[in-house]
C-alpha cells in the first residue's frame, strides 16, 4: 500500500520537486565531499615529493647535531644535500651553475628521473639538458666543476623537489655529498644553502617541531607540507577552493529552500485527501506509516540516485582538473558519503516534520470546513530550531569561516530587504500607472496577497542575486587570472645585465626580429633603517615584514609609473632623495609618507624619504619591485639590468646568448606559462559546471515559489471568468504579472549582488572590486523575460484546467 501511494503521489510536480532537490543536496555535498577527502591526502604526498620529506631543515650553516640526535632517537629517515653555484667549464666554454649535492638516500618521496636512469657514483655529474648544450658537451665527456673534474653520467630530467622551481635562473646538476668539497665552494663566506629532510610518523615529526619553535638559528627556516609548493599557483587553487566552498554553500542553501517551499505546498495540497480517508475510517497510525514510507522511499530514492549523480559529477570534476591535481590520488573513504546521508536525513527531518505533522493531524472537519486545519508547532518555536540545526550543518560542511558566515547573515538580512523593496516597488507602480486593465488587475493581485508576494519577491530576488553573485564571481576570478597572465606576458627574462653590455645585447635581440621590454637598472642593498630606528629592533623574526628586512632587496628607478602599479597615496614620480614603495610592505612594515628609510649598498649607505605607496600584483608575471626611486638617488651605486620579451621557446637561442654573455642569466619561463595557462583553462571548465548546478537548484526553488500561488490564481480566474473576462485578458494578466515578479526581483537582485560581490571580492578573493554594468540591464531583462515564459506556461494549464495535481 506504501508503495501503491508513493507511485501515485509521484505525479505531483511538488513531490518531484522535492526530489530533484534531494537528489543535488546529497549529490553535490558527496562529490565535493569526496574530491575535498581525495585531494588532502593527494596533495598531502604531492606536497611530500616537493619537499622530498615531511619535513625540511633549511640553513646557511650545516645542521647541528642535536637534531640529527633527536631524528635518530624518534628513527626518522634523514636525507641531508647542499646547493651553490659555481662555474662549470668544458674546453674553452664555461656557465654559471647550480648544483645539488646529495646524499644516498636522496630524495626520501618522489623519484629522481634521469638519462640514462643509473645510480649517481663517486666524481660522476647529472647535467641539465640545456648545460650540454650551451657546454657544447655529450654524456661521457670530463668538466671541470670548480676545483675538481667530473664525468657526465647522464641527463637530469627531473627532481622532485625542483618540480615547481619556476623562476630557476642558471642550469642545473646534482653529483654526490662526498664530492661537494672537492668542488672548492664550500668555503667560509660561500653562498651555500643546506636542506635536512625527514621522514617519519607523525608522532615522530612532531618532536622536531617543538625543536623548531625554539632552537632555529637566524639564518635557519623550518619547512613543513603547508609551507610547500608555488605561490602563484597556490593562490590560484586557493581561489578556486574558495569558489567550490562559495558554490557548495549555495547550492545546499538553494535546494534546502526548494525543499521547503516545495514540501509545504505538497503537505497543503494534500490537506483535503487526508480529511477524506479520515473520514472513510482510516486512523492515524496507517496514515502515519503510509506518509512515513513514502518520504523513507523518496530519501532512499534520493541517496541511490544521488550517489550515482554524485560519483558521476567527481569523475568529471576530477577529469577537468586531471593535470592540476596530483596523479593517482587516493581513494575517499566512507566518510563523505556517511556526511551526506545524514545531512539528507537531518535537513528532510528538520524540514518536513512540522507541514507533516500538520498534514497527519488535519481534523475530519475539513471535508465539509475548507478552512478547518490543525496547528502544530508554532513558527516562533519551529524557525528558531530549524535555523540552529541548519547552522550547525554547514559549519560542519564548510567549518567556520567569518567571512563566509557574514556573508550568510548579509543574505538572510538582504532577503528581507529585498522583499521590502519589491513591495514597495509595486506600491509605486500602482500609483503611476494605473490606467491599463491587465496591468492593473496584476498590480492589484499582487499587493492584496501581501505575505505571499512578500515572500515571493524575497525568494526570487535572492535565487537570483545568489546566481548573478556566482557568475559575477567567475567571471571576476578569469579576468583576474587573466589580467596576471595577458597574451602578451613575457617568457624570458634577462638578468645581470652590465650597463656597458645592454647596447650590444639590444642588437643582438634585434637581430633575431626580438624587441626586449624596458630596462630596469637594478642595485642590490638592504634596508637598515626605518627613522633612525634599526630595522632589527624594529622587526623580529617570525614578524610581518621580516622578508623584506632580514635580505638583500632589488632597487630600481622609473620615470613613468607602471600600469599595473597603481599609486595609492602620495605623488609621482619619486624626486630627488624620495621613494615609492608597494602598499603591502609598507603596512607591513608600518611605514607612512614622510617616514624616512636607510639603505645600505656596495657602495655606501643613502636615505630616501616615502613620497607615494604603490599597489603590486606579486601574482602576475610582470616586472614588480618593492622600492622604486628616482635615477640621481641611485646613481652612485653600482648597477646591472634587468629586462623581459617574448618570443617561441628556443633552447639553440638560449646556448648561443650564453656563449656570447656567459655572466648574463637568461631565464626560459614558458614551460611555467603553458602549466599556468592550462591550470586556468581547467579551473574555468571546473567554474562552469557548478555553476550550471547552482542554476539547476535556483530554477528548482524558482518554479517551486511559483506553484505556491498557483492555487488561488485558480480561484480568482474562475470568478474572472464567471465575470465574463476574456481569455486573452486573462492571459496578459497573467504575463504582466510574471513579468513584473521577475523584472523587480532581478533589479533588486543586482543590487544585492553588487554589494555580496564587494565584500567576495574584496575581503575573499583579493582583487579589485568594479560593477558590472552589463547586470544591471542584462539580469532585469532576463529576469522578467523568464518569469513571463514560466508564467505563461502555468496560465495555460490554468486556463484550461490541467494543473489538477500541483
Amino acid at each position: 500500500m506504501i508503495w501503491q501511494w508513493f507511485r501515485r503521489e509521484l505525479t505531483s510536480s511538488s513531490l518531484i520537486i522535492v526530489c530533484f532537490s534531494l537528489i543535488l543536496a546529497f549529490a553535490t555535498a558527496f562529490s565535493l565531499g569526496n574530491i575535498n577527502d581525495r585531494i588532502l591526502q593527494g596533495l598531502g604526498q604531492q606536497n611530500r615529493e616537493v619537499l622530498t620529506g615531511d619535513r625540511v631543515l633549511r640553513g646557511s650553516y650545516p645542521i647541528d647535531d642535536n637534531w640529527l640526535a633527536v631524528a635518530q632517537d624518534n628513527r626518522l629517515e634523514v636525507s641531508q644535500q647542499i646547493n651553490f653555484s659555481t662555474m662549470i667549464y668544458h674546453q674553452d666554454q664555461l656557465q654559471l651553475t647550480d648544483i645539488k649535492a646529495v646524499d644516498s638516500h636522496y630524495p626520501l618521496y618522489g623519484k629522481l628521473l634521469t638519462d640514462p636512469q643509473i645510480p649517481l657514483t663517486a666524481n660522476h655529474i647529472f647535467v641539465e639538458n640545456r648545460l650540454l648544450i650551451q657546454l657544447g658537451a655529450n654524456i661521457g665527456d670530463d668538466i671541470d666543476v670548480g676545483d675538481d673534474t667530473f664525468t657526465i653520467s647522464g641527463i637530469l630530467i627531473e627532481e622532485p623537489d625542483a618540480r615547481f622551481n619556476a623562476f630557476q635562473l642558471a642550469p642545473r646538476a646534482l653529483i654526490r655529498l662526498d664530492d661537494a668539497a672537492k668542488t672548492g665552494a664550500i668555503q667560509p663566506g660561500s653562498r651555500l644553502t643546506y636542506r635536512t629532510m625527514f621522514k617519519g610518523t607523525l608522532n615522530a615529526l612532531t618532536q622536531l617541531d617543538h625543536l623548531a619553535t625554539s632552537n632555529l638559528r637566524i639564518d635557519q627556516r623550518w619547512v613543513t607540507l603547508d609551507e610547500s609548493g608555488n605561490g602563484a599557483l597556490n593562490q590560484t587553487l586557493e581561489r578556486a577552493k574558495l569558489f567550490l566552498v562559495l558554490s557548495s554553500m549555495l547550492v545546499i542553501v538553494l535546494a534546502t529552500t526548494a525543499i521547503v517551499v516545495a514540501m509545504n505546498h505538497y503537505c497543503r495540497t494534500r490537506y483535503d485527501l487526508i480529511a477524506i480517508l479520515k473520514t472513510l475510517g482510516a486512523n492515524r497510525q496507517t496514515l502515519t506509516k503510509i506518509v512515513v514510507g513514502q518520504w523513507v522511499i523518496i530519501l532512499l530514492i534520493a541517496i541511490f540516485i544521488g550517489t550515482v549523480f554524485g560519483l558521476s559529477l567527481e569523475t568529471l570534476l576530477l577529469y577537468l582538473l586531471k593535470d592540476v591535481l596530483p596523479a593517482n590520488l587516493p581513494q575517499a573513504g566512507i566518510q563523505p558519503w556517511l556526511n551526506s546521508a545524514a545531512l539528507l536525513f537531518v535537513i528532510s527531518g528538520v524540514i518536513g516534520i512540522r507541514p507533516y505533522l500538520q498534514l497527519l493531524s488535519t481534523p475530519p472537519l475539513r471535508v465539509l470546513r475548507s478552512d478547518a486545519k490543525a496547528s502544530r508547532w508554532p513558527l516562533r518555536y519551529y524557525l528558531p530550531i530549524t535555523l540552529l540545526i541548519f547552522i550547525s550543518l554547514l559549519l560542519i560542511i564548510v567549518g567556520f569561516n567569518p567571512v563566509w558566515w557574514s556573508l550568510l547573515l548579509g543574505i538572510a538580512v538582504l532577503g528581507f530587504a529585498l522583499g521590502i523593496i519589491g513591495w514597495g516597488g509595486l506600491a509605486v507602480l500602482r500609483v503611476i500607472m494605473t490606467k491599463h486593465l491587465a496591468l492593473r488587475l496584476a498590480l492589484n493581485r499582487l499587493l492584496r496577497s501581501r505575505i505571499s508576494t512578500l515572500s515571493q519577491f524575497a525568494t526570487f530576488s535572492l535565487s537570483l542575486m545568489l546566481l548573478t553573485l556566482l557568475v559575477s564571481i567567475r567571471g571576476g576570478l578569469l579576468d583576474s587570472w587573466q589580467t596576471s597572465l595577458p597574451d602578451d606576458s613575457p617568457n624570458y627574462f634577462v638578468f645581470n645585465i652590465p650597463p656597458a653590455q645592454f647596447d650590444d645585447i639590444e642588437h643582438f635581440f634585434n637581430q633575431k626580429s626580438i624587441t626586449l621590454g624596458h630596462n630596469f637598472p637594478i642595485v642590490r642593498a638592504r634596508l637598515t633603517d626605518i627613522n633612525q630606528h634599526p630595522v632589527k629592533e624594529l622587526i623580529q623574526e617570525g614578524q610581518p615584514g621580516y622578508g623584506t628586512t632580514s635580505r638583500e632587496l632589488n632597487l630600481t628607478w622609473y620615470a613613468d609609473p607602471a600600469p599595473y602599479n597603481p599609486i595609492v597615496e602620495g605623488s609621482w614620480p619619486p624626486k630627488m632623495g624620495e621613494v615609492s614603495v608597494s602598499v603591502v610592505q609598507a603596512q607591513e612594515l608600518n611605514i607612512k609618507l614622510g617616514d624616512k628609510l636607510t639603505f645600505i649598498g656596495n657602495a655606501m649607505p643613502f636615505t630616501a624619504t616615502v613620497s607615494s605607496l604603490r599597489t603590486v600584483d606579486w601574482q602576475s608575471l610582470k616586472p614588480n619591485f618593492v622600492f622604486m626611486f628616482d635615477q640621481q638617488t641611485l646613481s652612485q651605486q653600482p648597477q646591472y639590468g634587468f629586462t623581459s620579451f617574448k618570443s617561441p621557446s628556443n633552447p639553440q637561442l638560449l646556448a648561443e646568448f650564453n656563449r656570447l654573455y656567459p655572466m648574463v642569466m637568461l631565464m626560459d619561463l614558458t614551460t611555467v606559462l603553458t602549466q599556468i595557462s592550462s591550470l586556468i583553462n581547467q579551473i574555468t571548465s571546473t567554474l562552469q559546471l557548478i555553476v550550471i548546478l547552482v542554476l539547476i537548484c535556483g530554477v528548482l526553488l524558482l518554479v517551486a515559489q511559483l506553484q505556491v500561488g498557483m492555487q488561488q490564481r485558480r480561484l480568482e480566474l474562475r470568478v474572472y471568468r464567471i465575470l465574463g473576462a476574456k481569455l486573452r485578458l486573462l492571459n496578459a494578466t497573467l504575463f504582466i504579472e510574471f513579468f513584473i515578479i521577475g523584472l523587480i526581483s532581478g533589479l533588486i537582485a543586482v543590487i544585492g549582488a553588487e554589494i555580496a560581490l564587494y565584500s567576495l571580492q574584496t575581503y575573499v578573493f583579493k582583487f579589485p572590486w568594479q560593477p558590472n554594468i552589463m547586470n544591471w540591464f542584462c539580469v532585469p531583462l532576463i529576469s522578467g523575460g523568464a518569469f513571463s515564459f514560466i508564467g505563461y506556461v502555468l496560465s495555460k494549464q490554468l486556463l484550461t484546467g490541467r494543473l489538477n495535481r500541483m
